[in-house]
């Protein structure tokens, strides 16, 4: 008798230890795809003769002992390992199982050129394209944010429109380029991204020509991780500031159409250079006559003391968030006025933002070491703000782009 009673300690014991072995221990990555957090309330529990495992909260354990006809308080006893088993089952503290999150796929900023894609890193164009040697370009930039492109179709019409301006021959339906930007976007990986489509003049097929009709107009996209044309620390920490060139004039209107996108950028490239050794981070340029027209990337805007938004209606690239800003003033019945916009009226005003594709809308607290009303972002700024921002998120507008 006493040989048997060993016999089944033994055994009992072996059997308890080898179910216990079995589990996975906390922490410890295993076939389910996670891992098991001891700090919880959870049970792993067996069936008789090996069989299948199963987590069981603490809380509903009655609940399963009444389904199987076990003893509760027994089941509790073996948990606290006061005994082997109960009529077989063996069971032990588990912690929860929780899913183990899929590893982000790794980002690669990419380009589409010369009828492929490729990395970032492998793409290159000619010297001697007059893209490079004239900035015989025109260009748009698109926001990809969680995923999805903001009003792809709206800048694609801008892009095509700019290149007709031009005279230039993109090569491409609209429908396709919003294809090949979906398919670029998708192999690069990236959720947030700053999109850029191109068509440069391109190289002469006339060697030694000064006739832009004979050069061979080409079309080429990239994409990078998204792009702020203010940095977001300088916006978070109480809003950004501007100065307004004092030796720098915009390009006049009837040299260049503002409306027309390009990368003739000498009159920003220097306001900014005079702007940042002034301490501000961006600039916003004249016109001639000394109204407002826009800085490098940006619209403006104002609120005056009567509450309604401004904003210059001419010497202006007529910004796609520009417009989304505008129709925003219109969900939220404020008054919006496109207008010229004299600089004096602009720094007397409560309110004072840019509107842009790489950040939004963001708040000025400065302008020439001045403070823009009380010198911290105002109400109606910080709504349209986020508005914008909830209007980035709304399925109508967005273009969402298919991964991996």
């Amino acid at each position: 008798m006493k040989l048997r009673s060993i016999f089944v300690c033994v055994f009992a014991t072996a059997h308890a230890r080898e179910a216990t072995r079995s589990i996975p221990k906390p922490h410890v990555k295993h076939g389910w795809g996670g891992e098991l957090d001891s700090s919880d309330l959870t049970l792993w529990v067996r069936a008789p003769s090996d069989g299948p495992l199963q987590l069981v909260d603490q809380l509903v354990l009655g609940s399963f002992c009444e389904e199987h006809r076990l003893d509760e308080t027994a089941m509790r006893a073996v948990a606290r390992g006061e005994a082997a088993d109960h009529d077989g089952w063996t069971c032990g503290k588990a912690g929860r199982f929780r899913p183990k999150p899929k590893p982000e796929a790794a980002t690669l900023p990419m380009a589409y050129i010369h009828g492929r894609m490729m990395p970032l890193s492998e793409a290159a164009l000619p010297i001697t394209d007059w893209g490079v040697i004239h900035s015989d370009v025109c260009y748009d930039v698109a926001p990809v944010w969680e995923g999805g492109f903001f009003r792809l179709r709206d800048y694609i019409r801008r892009f095509l429109a700019s290149a007709a301006a031009l005279r230039l021959e993109v090569g491409m339906e609209a429908e396709d380029i919003e294809s090949l930007l979906c398919t670029l976007l998708g192999q690069s990986n990236l959720r947030q991204a700053y999109v850029a489509l191109v068509v440069s003049r391109g190289t002469p097929l006339v060697a030694g020509s000064r006739d832009p009709r004979h050069c061979a107009n080409h079309f080429y996209a990239w994409c990078v991780p998204y792009v702020h044309v203010i940095r977001p620390e300088a916006v978070e920490g109480g809003g950004a500031t501007a100065w307004i060139s004092k030796t720098v004039r915009r390009t006049p209107r009837a040299s260049f159409d503002p409306r027309v996108k390009n990368y003739q950028w000498g009159d920003f490239t220097m306001g900014l250079i005079e702007a940042k050794e002034r301490g501000h981070e961006t600039v916003i340029l004249l016109d001639a006559e000394g109204f407002v027209t826009e800085g490098p990337g940006f619209n403006v805007f104002g609120v005056t003391a009567a509450g309604h938004v401004v904003t210059p209606e001419a010497g202006m690239l007529e910004g796609i968030t520009r417009r989304t800003v505008l129709e925003i003033c219109s969900e939220l019945g404020l008054q919006a006025e496109c207008r010229p916009l004299p600089v004096g009226e602009l720094l007397s005003c409560a309110e004072v933002f840019i509107s842009t594709t790489a950040g939004g809308v963001i708040p000025l607290t400065a302008i020439n070491d001045t403070p823009v009303g009380s010198g911290a972002v105002g109400p109606m700024s910080s709504v349209i703000r986020e508005r914008y921002w909830e209007w980035v998120r709304r399925p109508h507008m967005r273009t969402e782009i298919q991964y991996g």
